[in-house]
């Protein structure tokens, strides 16, 4: 759960990240005047982490009532009567989603203006007005400072004019429950959603105590047939794809989304799937993008989340990494926070990817198979996230592969100084036998050199430094 932060914590992290960053440039500067010519170097890690579940009809899970439910649904200070203590929170500003400040309440009010009290038709109004009045734009990044604290609130977001698709998910959020509607952010395939809770069935008096109020979290849109609701937020807060300790220095890039369906009977194929993807980085062109299964047949979903994390200069050790997996499992009671639903998915395996082999720290709970952390919370489910560590580099490797030409350079980690002595070999990877080719480095830790032609290999390996410090990394022609 995401810590509450206060306004002045939302205004100053970023400066005081950004301050600490610039003095630690500078004194690098200082340290490094051979190097105050040359293009600042980037040191990154990839990882791609992939779940293969298999999704299965659930004859038992229960249906909407019978008598409409558009009779039932109430907003404003009924909703706020009605809806379970678990569902409330949705309802309070929070975090990023300053659901009561102007810019959230003018937006809320110019979009809903024609449409009647019905949270239905105010999640429609709500993502028609955002569709209408939000330019596109760039994906707010989360450089040098924590994501939680660096992405623009609801109320900046509707004063700019200007979103990306987490940004006017977070407007949207703010905006209906500025109308009385609970909601929070979700991903659907990957990508983020509006979600709205809404009541279904009035609560029944038994033996003289009164049930509870029966309601379901709907989705912007509704789901397409083989799409899956990997996440949605478990606190009132942003949801988090990747998470990790405030004060470390870090960038996270989200890459790409990607799924592949396979039929039940299909499970050889699918596992291969994932094996080419932990591999090669790269998911079969043979694997199918869409669903073909018949409507109620099991099916399997091999989803991939792509990922990459930089910062300027060495990338320091950093303490557990988080990584939002979708994967959702099933529970044995609907209760009534639950969407009425009739799949589930049950998770068969876990892969992952990653272009620096050397620098990702393998959990020992990965070799026991326990490669997932659940978190249970009022809110009915449970998410995983798979937990990374990171090793500081010996050396830091920057090097880019254009065609057969292989360029790059070599420093130190502590002060990205040229290291004495250092050595640089590059390889095929995917052939049983190879020959490895011997890197020239000049005084600066520069090189170039041609690498040999060869239609096997799905990519390089290039490992570079001094013995005992050398650094690794895989580079992928077309990436």
């Amino acid at each position: 759960m995401l810590p509450a932060v206060s306004k002045s914590e939302y205004r100053q992290a970023p400066k005081g990240c950004q301050a600490s960053l610039g003095l630690a440039l500078l004194l690098l500067a200082l340290a490094c005047p051979a190097l105050a010519d040359a293009p600042p170097i980037i040191d990154s890690l990839r990882v791609d982490a992939a779940t293969l579940n298999r999704v299965v009809p659930d004859a038992s899970a229960p249906t909407l009532a019978a008598a409409s439910p558009r009779s039932l649904m109430a907003v404003g200070k009924a909703s706020r009567l009605a809806c379970p203590a678990s569902v409330k929170p949705f309802l309070r500003p929070s975090g990023l989603f300053d659901s009561a400040s102007g810019p959230v309440l003018k937006a809320a009010g110019q979009a809903v203006r024609k449409s009647r009290p019905d949270p239905a038709v105010y999640l429609d109004a709500v993502a028609a007005w955002l569709s209408q009045h939000l330019k596109p734009a760039d994906e707010a990044g989360a450089e040098a400072m924590d994501w939680r604290k660096a992405w623009p609130r609801a109320s900046a977001i509707a004063k700019a004019g200007r979103a990306g698709s987490l940004e006017r998910t977070r407007l949207g959020v703010a905006m209906l429950r500025s109308l009385g509607v609970p909601a929070r952010p979700c991903l659907v395939d990957g990508q983020p959603r509006l979600q709205a809770w809404m009541q279904y069935a009035r609560p029944q008096k038994l033996a003289g105590r009164k049930g509870a109020v029966k309601g379901f979290w709907a989705v912007e849109g509704g789901l397409a047939p083989g799409q899956a609701l990997d996440a949605w937020a478990l606190d009132a807060g942003e949801l988090a794809r990747a998470s990790w300790m405030p004060q470390e220095e870090l960038k996270a890039e989200h890459l790409a989304s990607e799924r592949a369906y396979f039929a039940a009977s299909q499970e050889p194929e699918a596992r291969a799937a994932l094996a080419s993807l932990t591999s090669t980085g790269r998911l079969p062109l043979s694997a199918p993008r869409s669903l073909s299964a018949p409507a109620g047949a099991e099916y399997l979903v091999l989803a991939v989340e792509r990922w990459r994390f930089s910062v300027e200069g060495s990338l320091q050790a950093l303490s557990e990494l988080d990584l939002l997996l979708p994967y959702l499992p099933h529970q044995a009671s609907w209760d009534a926070e639950a969407a009425p639903a009739t799949l589930r998915q049950d998770c068969l395996a876990v892969g992952w990817f990653t272009d620096r082999p050397e620098r990702l720290h393998q959990p020992k709970a990965w070799g026991d198979g326990n490669w997932e952390r659940s978190k249970e919370h009022a809110v009915r489910g449970q998410l995983h996230s798979l937990a990374l560590s990171l090793r500081r580099p010996g050396a830091v490797l920057q090097a880019s592969l254009e065609g057969l030409t292989l360029t790059g350079r070599v420093l130190r980690s502590d002060n990205l100084a040229a290291i004495r002595g250092a050595s640089a070999q590059a390889w095929p990877l995917g052939l049983t036998y190879v020959a490895k080719t011997d890197i020239a480095l000049d005084q600066k830790g520069f090189f170039a050199c041609q690498l040999t032609p060869t239609s096997q290999a799905w990519g390089w390996q290039i490992e570079a430094g001094s013995p005992g410090r050398e650094d690794c990394q895989v580079l992928m022609p077309g990436q």
